[in-house]
């Protein structure tokens, strides 16, 4: 059986340094795998930190709360508000772990937790990490998370890329 991934790349360069500084996004109807890059350039090159898979289930979660962060977004630009909120929570299994068993075990799976910290300035970050763990992506620039968004919902962060593979 072929599988019809899609594979989307959002290169980040934020205001600070975090965990990643490439997201690549491979998904098809049930599976979803980000993989998370950091550029080390003593070496030039982009480094593997991190790699899940993420089901049907999650994705929605996923995808649901990164619109929910956008808003949040704009209302903190408007009020201008410390505060922090958890958005959601969702279950995803490594992606070493998931190919070895070829299939989704509740028990491999780790929860991830999606993050909205606002800040007076209007600034904002989105973090989504495991429990106790750094940040596995770290968001804190509105293009970056429509960009994000966009990976995740099958588009491209750059409608260059799509034109070329619609050829």
């Amino acid at each position: 059986m072929k599988l019809n991934l899609k594979s989307y790349i959002l290169i980040l360069f934020t205001s600070t340094i975090y965990s990643q500084d490439k997201i690549n996004v491979l998904s098809n109807s049930k599976d979803t795998y980000i993989e998370t890059y950091k550029y080390y350039s003593y070496n030039e090159q982009y480094s593997l930190t991190d790699a899940i898979r993420i089901g049907p289930s999650g994705m929605k979660i996923l995808k649901s709360s990164i619109s929910t962060a956008i808003k949040w977004v704009e209302l903190n630009n408007n009020y201008n508000k410390q505060f922090t909120k958890e958005i959601s929570r969702f279950k995803a299994i490594d992606k070493k772990t998931y190919d070895f068993y070829k299939k989704y075990i509740d028990q491999f799976a780790d929860e991830y937790i999606i993050t909205f910290y606002g800040y007076e300035n209007g600034d904002f970050k989105v973090e989504i990490k495991k429990h106790n763990y750094d940040g596995f992506i770290i968001i804190d620039n509105i293009e970056m998370l429509k960009d994000f968004k966009n990976i995740i919902n099958g588009k491209s962060a750059n409608n260059e890329i799509d034109d070329i593979f619609k050829k």
